[in-house]
């Protein structure tokens, strides 16, 4: 595919399906090499918007190439497939989720329970297979029509320098409260002590804790932190994480 074809179809809007729905179904071409492009819907960008209270620029959070080469195990995260069933909804890293975490759930590195079922509710994936080295060059080349909200590189934008000044807000809250290490140690342990089984299985239904629609992740203090980067007074206390 030439890079034009390839852009066209990685930032086809239109074709991107659920993430819940990609980790479910496991569709045979999506357990390859390729480029993964991911968006939010409607009610996302919403959320999205509320944070910064800035219109964003579109539904386009980034792209990243994957190579599946990496094994962990049985696991193979690196495949289109394991990038949104074994990173993005489930115990692998997931530099998305941890994105988004900094946004709508920054009590937890790696996002609240709700954050996961927000996910699989309104993140969004379009899928193109190719060879591993044709992804990671097309990965630098191809531009997107609209700015993306998540890629480290991109024009300045007032989402973008909105979701710049809340996460440098949010880190920086982080490091005074003991630091990236011990707090990540913390929350390890705990997740492996509770959660056993996090990665995602196809028939698993991670939308089991909300009837309907999921609410919004993260608490009201962390609502508020997000926003004016500090604490709402008195909410230090009752700032947990939703169970």
């Amino acid at each position: 595919m030439s890079p034009d074809a390839v852009a066209a179809a990685l930032f086809d809007e239109d074709a991107a399906l659920p993430a819940r729905v990609v980790a479910d179904e496991s569709p045979p071409s999506w357990h390859r090499a390729g480029l993964l492009s991911t968006w939010v819907d409607d009610a996302g960008r919403a959320d999205l918007e509320d944070v910064f209270g800035v219109p964003l620029d579109g539904r386009l959070l980034g792209w990243a190439a994957f190579t599946g080469d990496r094994e962990c195990g049985a696991d193979v995260p690196d495949t289109l497939w394991g990038a949104v069933a074994l990173r993005l909804l489930g115990h692998h890293f997931s530099l998305l989720r941890f994105r988004l975490a900094v946004l709508l759930s920054p009590e937890a590195y790696f996002g609240d329970p709700a954050l996961r079922t927000w996910i699989a509710w309104h993140v969004h994936v379009v899928g193109v297979p190719l060879e591993a080295d044709l992804a990671v060059h097309l990965d630098q080349v191809v531009r997107s029509p609209v700015p993306p909200l998540l890629r480290a590189t991109g024009p300045s934008t007032p989402a973008r320098v909105r979701e710049a000044a809340v996460r440098a807000a949010v880190n920086g809250r982080r490091r005074r409260l003991g630091g990236a290490r011990r707090q990540l140690l913390t929350e390890i342990r705990a997740r492996r002590a509770t959660e056993p089984g996090l990665e995602w299985r196809p028939g698993a239904d991670v939308t089991a804790a909300a009837a309907d629609e999921p609410k919004r992740p993260g608490s009201p203090a962390a609502r508020d932190m997000v926003r004016t980067g500090r604490p709402r007074r008195g909410a230090v206390a009752d700032a947990k994480e939703p169970s």
